[in-house]
C-alpha cells in the first residue's frame, strides 16, 4: 500500500482568517469532496493545521483501492 502526504497552502497567508463568502463556499465543496473520500477509504485524514507562521491543510492518502482494476 502507498501512502501520499499532501500539504495544502491557502491563496494567501492570511487565510482562513479572512475568508470570503465565495472562498467559503468553494472550501465546503472541497471538505465534502475529501469527507466523501475519507468515507471510501481512499483517505487517513485530512484537515487544517492552524501553524502561527501560516495555515495549510494537510492529508494523507492510500490509493491501493483507487488503483486496483475493476474498481
Amino acid at each position: 500500500m502507498h501512502y501520499f502526504f499532501c500539504k495544502l497552502h491557502g491563496p494567501r497567508v492570511t487565510f482562513p482568517a479572512d475568508i470570503t463568502p465565495e472562498e467559503g463556499v468553494l472550501m465546503k465543496a472541497h471538505v465534502d469532496y475529501w469527507r466523501e473520500q475519507m468515507h471510501k477509504g481512499y483517505v487517513v485524514v485530512f484537515g487544517p493545521v492552524m501553524d502561527p507562521a501560516t495555515a495549510y491543510a494537510c492529508s494523507s492518502c492510500s490509493f491501493q483501492k483507487a488503483l486496483r482494476p475493476n474498481h
